[in-house]
């Protein structure tokens, strides 16, 4: 057995080191799908709503330079694609 020789390949013990390659280019596609869906309902949204910025968001002006800190909006962000990336990642899971 010291000589290596009796050693079993890894594809027998079911090890697939680029198995998971196989689904990446389906991620690549849905969350390219979800960011420019997401862009079309801000798009409309700002169209439908008007352009002015939402309530959390902090702004600072000083002579020529000025600042937009939008946290409302982050958050909002945050929420939208947690919510996105966990329906397309339990959809390719089963």
């Amino acid at each position: 057995m010291a000589d290596g020789k009796n050693k079993l390949p890894l594809s027998a013990i079911g090890y697939q080191p680029f198995a998971m390659m196989d689904d990446f280019p389906k991620l690549l596609i849905a969350l390219g799908i979800s960011i420019a869906l997401v862009g079309v309902i801000w798009w409309g949204a700002a169209r439908f709503f008007g352009a002015s910025p939402l309530p959390g968001t902090f702004v600072f002006e000083a002579g020529n330079v000025s600042c937009m800190v939008p946290i409302l909006a982050s958050i909002i962000l945050s929420v939208v694609l947690t919510i996105v990336l966990n329906v397309i990642l339990r959809a390719m899971n089963k």
